[in-house]
């Protein structure tokens, strides 16, 4: 109990929803018309944000900027003011819809500016705020901690952005205490990511006592944060509620 006090404890911080996060927070009813649609819309958004940060990628974005714009408007069309079964009495969903479209409306401002690097924060941004959809979505406990967790890595990653050395042991050390607590209720074939996890931040651990250059340091922080998001997929999908599909 301790330690559900410890994460249920912490203030809100925004969480980027990835596809495995997406799946669990829509997980109450997978097949309900909201679900399929935010799902659908965060994949649109995943995809646009991932060609704005390769390097690779030249543009222009206009295909998944527009793929995009039609999910939302699916979406809108249906939600805006009228919420989903899953957030009924959510006395802030009309502003939450309103602000998804003003942050759609500074990625598109941005991408048309030519300005890359603006629009990909954005769609951070954009990231971030889809979570408060489901501030009033009824899920068990142990779901309600992965997102936690997920909040604790998102924070690491904007400490290591920020050079805030001096604030990330505390926040290793609150996701390695979550880890060592699951430890006894995994299965077999669970410990082998569960123990790669474990060792990616032991690396950043690591790396910030011997002060590794900042380039190094955000690498290995995002490798754990994929450590972890490859462990909870596989709890949560493959053992957790394995009939849903994304």
């Amino acid at each position: 109990m301790a330690l559900l006090a410890v994460f249920f404890g912490l203030a809100t911080a925004g969480r980027t929803c990835d596809d495995t996060l997406m799946i669990l927070l829509t997980s109450s009813d997978p097949k309900s018309e909201f679900s399929q649609g935010i799902r659908r819309f965060n994949q649109d958004l995943t995809a646009l944000g991932t060609a704005l940060k390769d390097p690779l990628h030249q543009g222009p974005f206009d295909s998944l900027l527009g793929r995009l714009l039609e999910s939302w408007l699916a979406l809108s069309n249906r939600f805006s003011f009228t919420p989903p079964e899953e957030a009924r009495g959510d006395p802030n969903w009309i502003a939450k819809m309103q602000g998804t479209a003003d942050r759609l409306g500074r990625i598109r401002a941005a991408i048309k500016a030519g300005q890359r690097q603006e629009a990909h924060d954005q769609v951070l941004e954009l990231s971030v705020h889809l979570g408060t959809f489901f501030e009033s979505v009824k899920m068990s406990e142990s779901y309600r901690i992965f997102l936690r967790v997920a909040d604790q890595f998102y924070r690491l990653e904007q400490q290591a952005l920020r050079r805030s050395v001096a604030d990330m042991p505390a926040t290793i050390a609150s996701i390695t205490e979550f880890l060592r607590d699951l430890r006894p209720r995994l299965a077999t074939d669970t410990l082998a990511p569960y123990a790669r996890t474990l060792e990616s931040l032991d690396a950043v651990s690591q790396a910030l006592s011997t002060d590794t250059g900042s380039g190094t340091l955000d690498l290995l922080v995002q490798k754990a944060r994929d450590q972890f998001l490859t462990l909870r997929s596989h709890l949560l999908m493959m053992e957790w509620f394995p009939s849903t599909k994304p």
